[in-house]
């Protein structure tokens, strides 16, 4: 048998990109769509983009295109041979180093395994891709270790393997292999670095995660994928720190109307007062929500002020139901929303919110 050539589950976010046309666009000079203003064309800008309307960022929080599509009909996913049983497998360290191929789970709820730059290189060892169970720390109370508790059986798999080499398929996330069939899959697309939500959520929002000693001089940063020292970090109450550009600014620049929805009970501002809801795990955490870091979504350099454009997700649903939805926005997810593996929420709270 060979290796895995792809991640299980493993530290990335999940994005699901949905996108709505325009009805009746004018297709507009061959060389590419308008400008905002109505100017000339853009340069590089593939013809027909103009005739998409609304593009929607749902996010969610670590898994992998294998973890839930590694099974899909056609799409490149986990190798099998004639007989439909999957043809690769791993070193399990925590039986001997004998090696375990991947199976197919019915539960909704995985551990998981560490999400970090670290575990990342460890998961991908050089390009053997066969690092999975070799990242797992020694954690007493989770099943890789301790398999004999009663809940063990729906976090290993019938060879006692740790649930990193766990496979979903239609019958767990039916929504999501819906929208698959319906719509597009792309399977050669990849997280832009192997870290952490934080990290990530920069990466989705502007490209780049760094650390910026002086938060008003944007040649002042360097680049930082771990930020695990928390000083390094905005978290709701404090002063932004990150001082280069996100893409917003530039949707502010070219008159595009954006939006980004987080949890309705998440009070970011911290420094105005916030309400002790009692319900937690209906927040947006700092690190799904970086916006408000950025030192120009506070500092007026916008014709608009940026932070009426962070939303409660109740706002997004009456959007969408009366047709008023921004040309851009995201969705980041709750604590009991975001499918996080060892968290609040499961693949079935995730995909039916």
């Amino acid at each position: 048998m060979g290796i895995l050539r792809r991640l299980p589950v493993v530290a990335a976010a999940s994005v699901l990109a949905a996108v709505a046309c325009v009805a009746e666009a004018d297709p507009g000079p061959a060389s590419g769509p308008s400008s905002p203003d109505g100017g000339a064309a853009l340069a590089g800008v593939p013809p027909g983009l103009d005739k998409l309307d609304h593009l929607i960022f749902i996010v969610q929080e670590n898994r992998s295109f294998d973890h839930y599509f590694g099974t899909y009909p056609g799409a490149d996913g986990i190798p099998t041979d004639p007989d439909g049983d999957f043809a690769v497998c791993i070193p399990d360290k925590w039986q001997n180093g004998a090696c375990v191929p991947p199976y197919v789970t019915r539960s909704f709820d995985q551990n998981g395994g560490p999400h970090n730059r670290a575990a990342s290189i460890t998961d991908v060892n050089g390009g053997r891709m066969d690092g999975f169970i070799e990242a797992l720390p020694y954690r007493e109370n989770f099943c890789w270790v301790a398999r004999e508790q009663p809940e063990c059986v729906d976090y290993l798999g019938p060879q006692g393997q740790p649930d990193v080499m766990s496979v979903h398929t239609a019958k767990t996330i039916p929504n999501y292999w819906a929208y698959a069939e319906r719509y597009v899959l792309q399977d050669a697309m990849f997280a832009p670095v192997d870290s952490w939500t934080l990290p990530s959520h920069l990466f989705m929002l502007s490209a780049w995660s760094a650390y910026c000693p002086d938060v008003e001089d944007p040649m002042s940063c360097r680049t930082d994928l771990d930020l695990s020292d928390p000083d390094r970090r905005w978290m709701y109450g404090d002063d932004p720190k990150y001082a280069w550009t996100d893409v917003t600014f530039l949707l502010d620049e070219f008159g595009v109307e954006w939006r980004y929805y987080i949890g309705n009970d998440t009070c970011w501002d911290t420094k105005q007062g916030c309400p002790d809801t009692g319900r937690k795990g209906f927040e947006t955490s700092y690190n799904r929500n970086p916006l408000p870091g950025f030192t120009s979504f506070w500092n007026g350099e916008r014709a608009d002020d940026a932070r009426d454009n962070v939303r409660p997700v109740d706002e997004f649903l009456e959007a969408a139901e009366t047709g008023d939805l921004p040309n851009v926005a995201w969705l980041a997810p709750t604590g009991n929303t975001s499918e996080h593996p060892s968290g609040t929420s499961t693949v079935r709270t995730g995909q039916a919110t």
